[in-house]
């Protein structure tokens, strides 16, 4: 088993009485179904079809969070917010809140639980293999990194995420 920091990517939560309805109505995946611990992969395109960025979300109660790429944390967001308009939605970025770990390979599920951080386990099919994100507490990120190397997981590299996928 794999793990890696990705704590870099960018991260926003959605909540508020119409959070499920927005992202359904701008981004390219049914959102208004979800129920706590749902994963979803989706994108938010032009009018033109042309992407403007990709992002897996994970349900959480009342709250959906979405994590994307470390280049988009400047305009994403900014995109995003320009749907708001009336919807009752509240957008935060918890980029430097939050931090996100990935654990990769068969029985991650034994890693992803049992922490004392208590990390939020966000399943995802990214890499073609079983893996989940685990969403922490930005302090929480080098705790869990040493618990998860303790109990048998090796850090990889992007490249070795990259072949593996």
């Amino acid at each position: 088993m794999v793990f890696a920091d990705r704590s870099e990517r960018g991260k926003l939560q959605f909540h508020g009485p119409q959070h499920l309805w927005f992202l359904h109505q701008i981004l390219t995946q049914s959102f208004e179904d979800m129920q706590v611990g749902d994963a979803r992969e989706a994108a938010l395109l032009t009018v033109h079809g042309r992407m403007v960025g990709f992002l897996e979300a994970f349900a959480i109660e009342e709250a959906v969070l979405c994590h994307f790429e470390p280049e988009l944390k400047d305009t994403l967001p900014e995109a995003i917010s320009r749907y708001v308009l009336a919807t009752q939605v509240t957008i935060d970025d918890v980029s430097d809140e939050m931090g996100l770990v990935l654990v990769a390979g068969q029985g991650y599920e034994e890693l992803a639980h049992g922490h004392a951080v208590g990390p939020l386990v966000h399943p995802t099919d990214s890499l073609g293999i079983p893996a989940a994100y685990l969403w922490v507490g930005h302090s929480d990120v080098q705790a869990l990194l040493m618990a998860l190397e303790s109990r048998g997981a090796r850090p990889a590299s992007e490249e070795e995420l990259e072949a593996i996928r």
